[in-house]
């Protein structure tokens, strides 16, 4: 019975967030922004600096949340499909980064991403980032680096610089919602999926610990006609094997 109460909420919750947009007048707006140019810089192993056009298929988009109470933003960087993070991978002694920003800081003119500072020494063991982003409505200016600590390194890139970022933001669209959650008699974990269209992809995905996401279900809106249709039916089978889970579902473009 714990683990049912534990799963349900998780899928409340979650079709909540999905839905949720503020839009601050006169300053910056949260939603999907979608990136027109800019540079991505990768530095200084033995191959020198290489730099980028963007967009491309690892970086595409750009997520910003604002909370106009708290004054606080958080920012993401997405691939073209709008939902891969983008990260760095760990390599050797070098450790990964993922582009998730939190805890910025809103200004006049702009949102603060982590510290205005000289980066850190060779030695430090934990990743410098500093991010500036334009405080506008409906388009974004990004400029800011990222460094990971690797002691030593001479032949591994370390530093990742992102500048003259353009992005805009996309018109807002009906996202998936999650509803009707139950249990079988045999223990399955069960809800429904609202609002697609008809012959629109839609994958649903699990954790255990919202950091971590799996697909665990591909299907497609059926051609249907009814006051709520088209709606999919989904079922976890694996879903037993938890004492809790959490779910979240998008639609393919």
């Amino acid at each position: 019975m714990r683990s049912c109460r534990v799963i349900w909420l998780a899928v409340l919750s979650l079709s909540v967030l999905s839905i949720r947009s503020s839009r601050a007048q006169g300053g910056p707006t949260s939603g999907l922004y979608q990136i027109i140019s800019g540079h991505s810089t990768e530095c200084c192993g033995i191959a020198g600096e290489i730099s980028y056009p963007l967009p491309n298929p690892a970086l595409g988009f750009v997520e910003l949340t604002v909370d106009p109470e708290q004054n606080v933003a958080r920012m993401t960087f997405l691939g073209q499909d709008t939902h891969s993070i983008f990260s760095i991978a760990p390599d050797g002694p070098r450790s990964g980064f993922t582009f998730m920003f939190t805890n910025g800081m809103i200004f006049a003119d702009h949102i603060q991403f982590g510290e205005r500072m000289p980066p850190p020494g060779p030695s430090s063991g934990e990743p410098y980032f500093n991010y500036s982003v334009s405080n506008s409505m409906e388009v974004l200016r990004i400029d800011g680096m990222v460094i990971t600590p690797c002691p030593g390194c001479a032949d591994f890139f370390t530093q990742f610089e992102h500048t003259n970022v353009v992005a805009v933001l996309m018109p807002s669209a009906v996202k998936p919602r999650l509803s009707l959650p139950s249990v079988s008699t045999d223990g399955i974990f069960r809800f429904t999926i609202f609002d697609g269209r008809s012959g629109q992809t839609n994958v649903v995905e699990a954790s255990t610990d919202l950091f971590t996401w799996t697909p665990v279900s591909t299907n497609v809106f059926p051609p249907t006609a009814c006051p709520v249709c088209p709606f999919i039916e989904f079922g976890d089978p694996a879903s037993t094997n938890f004492i809790q889970r959490f779910y979240r579902a998008f639609s393919m473009p």
